[in-house]
C-alpha cells in the first residue's frame, strides 16, 4: 500500500469557556429588541443583522454593558491565542476586534450567502442562541479560488456537492457546534449555510455574534504598520 500524507491543513478553533453565557444571552436579546436592524432579508435570506455597518459595531456598546466588556476580553484572548499559537504568526502586540455584529434568523428557511471576510486575518462567531436540532449550522467550503485552480480535473472534483471521494477530496466541512461555543477561522475561507430551497424547515431565532480580527502590528519583515480603531 502506498503511504498517504496530508500535506496541508486549515484550522478551525473552538472554545466554550465563556463563563457568563446565560447573562449574555439575556442582554443580547434586550439590546436587539425593538432596535432597527442594519439590514434585513439580505438577498431575501431571512436573516436580520444588527450593528453590521462600518459606522457601528456591537462592542461600541461595551461602556453600557459590563457583560460586553467581559465578552470582548474573552474573545480577544482566544483570538490572540489562535493567532500566536495555532497560526504561529508574529503577534507580540496582540490584536483588535475591528468589527462585531449580531445575526438573527427570522425565517424557517433562512440561508446565508457563501462569503468570506475582507480586511481581517481571523473571523469568528459566538453562538448566543443555537440548538443543533432546530437551527442550521455553519458550513465551510474548501473549494479553491479561481486563481488557485491549475487544471480541469481540480475544477471537476471541487464541484462535487458531497464528500463521497474521501477526505482528500472533501469540499465541505460542518463543525459540531453547541450554544455558547466560540469558533475562529482564517477570514479568507468561504462559509455560509442553507440555500433557500431546502425542503427542511428550521426554527427562527438562531442568534450569533460575528466578528473580525487583525493584529495591531502587521509586519512583512522590513516594513510594518499598525492598526487601530
Amino acid at each position: 500500500m502506498p503511504d498517504i500524507t496530508a500535506m496541508f491543513a486549515m484550522p478551525l478553533v473552538k472554545d466554550d469557556g465563556f463563563a457568563y453565557h446565560s447573562e449574555l444571552k439575556e442582554v443580547i436579546a434586550s439590546i436587539i429588541k425593538g432596535r432597527e436592524c442594519t439590514s434585513e432579508d439580505f438577498y431575501l435570506s431571512g436573516i436580520q443583522n444588527y450593528f453590521n455597518s462600518s459606522a457601528q459595531t456591537l462592542f461600541d456598546l461595551s461602556p453600557e454593558y459590563d457583560i460586553l466588556v467581559e465578552l470582548e476580553q474573552y474573545c480577544l484572548k482566544e483570538l490572540n491565542y489562535c493567532m500566536s499559537n495555532v497560526l504561529y504568526k508574529e503577534n507580540e502586540d496582540g490584536g483588535i476586534i475591528t468589527d462585531s455584529w449580531v445575526n438573527l434568523t427570522s425565517s424557517n428557511r433562512a440561508w446565508q450567502l457563501w462569503h468570506s471576510h475582507a480586511n481581517s486575518y481571523l473571523s469568528a462567531a459566538y453562538y448566543v442562541n443555537y440548538d443543533k436540532e432546530k437551527h442550521q449550522n455553519l458550513m465551510f467550503d474548501g473549494q479553491p479560488t479561481a486563481d488557485s485552480r491549475q487544471h480541469l480535473l481540480l475544477n471537476d472534483i471541487s464541484g462535487l456537492e458531497d464528500n463521497s471521494l474521501g477526505k482528500y477530496c472533501k469540499r465541505f466541512y460542518t463543525p459540531d457546534i453547541n450554544e455558547g461555543d466560540f469558533i475562529m477561522w482564517p477570514s479568507h475561507i468561504l462559509h455560509g449555510y442553507g440555500d433557500g430551497h431546502s425542503l427542511r424547515t428550521y426554527e427562527p431565532g438562531r442568534c450569533s455574534i460575528s466578528m473580525n480580527y487583525l493584529p495591531k502590528k502587521i509586519s512583512s519583515g522590513t516594513y510594518s504598520f499598525k492598526i487601530s480603531r
